[in-house]
């Protein structure tokens, strides 16, 4: 009986595969952000909230006779929308609104309009979100 040779092959290199790295939520939150825009018109100031994508979040909804007062009433607005002081309503055209109030319960500021209740309640959410982490810019065109 004859033995079978056994070839040994030489052993090839293996690399590992790359790992792909996904960022979580968290980390998209903080680097991922709207900002708050404030403008002049005719001598009076306002704001506006948007998202990372440009969609308009919300608009103040009174002018401020200056710049250290719109930037007051950003802060106003971030307090109101953290402690969640918004109401969805529908519109005589059928669309969805979601309406900011102050703690007295004096209107702030109407948001978009939006085909479907969900939609309107996601973009609650959204406002939420930007409110807390975006920037105040001022648009130096305007002033």
């Amino acid at each position: 009986m004859q033995k079978a040779e056994s070839k040994s092959e030489p052993q090839k290199e293996v690399k590992p595969a790359p790992i792909s790295v996904v960022p979580d939520a968290k980390e998209e939150q903080i680097t991922t952000k709207g900002k708050w825009i404030i403008t002049k018109k005719d001598g009076k100031f306002s704001f506006e909230l948007r998202a990372n994508n440009g969609e308009v979040m919300l608009t103040s909804s009174a002018p401020y006779s200056s710049l250290t007062n719109a930037k007051a009433g950003i802060e106003t607005y971030k307090k109101n929308i953290e402690h969640g002081n918004f109401t969805v309503v529908r519109t005589k055209g059928n669309d969805f609104i979601f309406q900011l109030f102050n703690a007295r319960g004096s209107l702030l500021a109407n948001g978009s309009a939006y085909s479907t209740e969900a939609n309107c309640k996601s973009a609650v959410e959204s406002t939420k979100r930007w409110a807390a982490i975006s920037p105040v810019e001022i648009d130096n065109e305007t002033l």
